[in-house]
């Protein structure tokens, strides 16, 4: 299959009419299983092809893409991963490659497909370590954080640093259902990035957003910050300072989501670090009484979610 020929399937794929999705689909398939590394490529390259015709046809092929490397069933899943660690080397350096341009697409809808993909080829590369500790894509924990650190001073820097966030939510969330320890080295890293788009400077409220999300997905890993009291005490601040975000007046909407995603986050931490939130129960307290009786209803919600969570640690006990 070229890719002309992709990029018509891929169209017919979503067509209405059973037969033609139907006929697209098999056609789909027997490509995959006639050149499993032409075909991914091919799809990658779709994917990141920012002069497509069609942005819903590139969202697809990433979408596509990453459903040859994840299932619900965990033994094919496992099969799949396999399959993806046997293609060429080659083959799946361009592909990584052409899903972390993708993050860059004026296309939202392609950059949420971008980074799918790039955090199931993570979940399956990064716990592949060598003699020498280094995985199999050793450079995508510090691509994703210069983007997110240091990145251009474009509106296209700004999109592809929300887009980096996203993509190391969705890492840290995968790599948190494995028993692997293949992000702790990089956990310091990660709290910074993230905590830098949380902090009340960042005013892009999309970047806020993604950086509350992702931190939420990273407090698994940051055992080690949350022993240190200084460190404690300064993650605590910020997702405080993000609870009772004010915001601009025209962006009620976001603002509220920004809200919810912290107070998410402090449910997560009561889940996980529950014995070291003493010294912050009565901030805590006033502060989601405030929002349970004042905030929109899924933000009074998160709120009460926190106090939820702790009872059902309490009882654990």
């Amino acid at each position: 299959m070229d890719a002309p020929t992709l990029r018509l399937a891929l169209t017919n794929a979503s067509n209405p009419d059973d037969t033609t999705r139907n006929a697209a689909e098999e056609q789909l398939k027997a490509s995959f299983a006639g050149n499993p590394e032409n075909h991914l490529f091919l799809l990658s390259q779709e994917l990141a092809d920012e002069v497509a015709p069609q942005e819903q046809t590139r969202a697809l092929a990433g979408l596509t893409l990453k459903n040859f490397m994840t299932s619900k069933d965990q033994g094919h899943a496992t099969k799949l991963a396999n399959d993806w660690l046997a293609l060429n080397p080659d083959a799946r350096t361009k592909i990584k490659a052409n899903s972390l341009i993708s993050l860059g697409s004026g296309s939202k809808g392609v950059r949420l497909a971008a980074a799918q993909v790039i955090s199931k080829i993570a979940t399956i590369e990064l716990p592949k370590v060598n003699e020498q500790n280094v995985s199999q894509w050793e450079d995508l924990m510090p691509t994703l954080l210069t983007n997110i650190v240091t990145p251009e001073e474009s509106p296209a820097g700004v999109t592809k640093k929300e887009a980096a966030l996203q993509t190391l939510g969705y890492i840290c969330e995968e790599i948190a259902k494995l028993e692997t320890d293949c992000l702790a080295s990089k956990s310091n890293e990660i709290l910074t990035a993230v905590v830098a788009g949380m902090r009340t400077q960042e005013t892009n409220l999309a970047i806020k957003l993604a950086a509350t999300q992702a931190l939420s997905n990273a407090l698994e890993f940051v055992n080690r910050n949350f022993e240190v009291d200084g460190e404690r005490d300064y993650i605590m601040t910020v997702i405080c300072e993000a609870c009772t975000f004010t915001g601009p007046a025209d962006q009620v909407a976001k603002v509220n989501e920004v809200k919810e995603s912290a107070f998410l986050c402090l449910n997560r931490i009561a889940e996980l670090y529950y014995n070291k939130l003493p010294g912050y129960i009565q901030t805590l307290l006033e502060m989601s009484l405030e929002s349970i009786n004042t905030q929109p209803d899924e933000v009074a919600r998160a709120a009460i979610g926190f106090w939820h969570e702790g009872c059902d640690v309490e009882y654990e006990l």
